[in-house]
């Protein structure tokens, strides 16, 4: 579908393909930058994972 779209956001009522963008925060870069604080707000989580095979 993406060969057909091309570079357009679409085709009309079948299907759409846009560029979207987002923010997101650079935990490795703070981590770097600012050690100490960057440890201060270090917390433990925890959850369960089901796996079927």
């Amino acid at each position: 579908m993406r060969l057909i779209i091309g570079k357009n956001e679409g085709i009309k009522n079948i299907a759409t393909w846009k560029t979207q963008s987002r923010e997101q925060f650079n935990k490795k870069r703070y981590e770097e930058e600012h050690p100490e604080e960057y440890l201060e707000y270090i917390e433990l989580k925890s959850s369960r994972v089901l796996r079927l095979k």
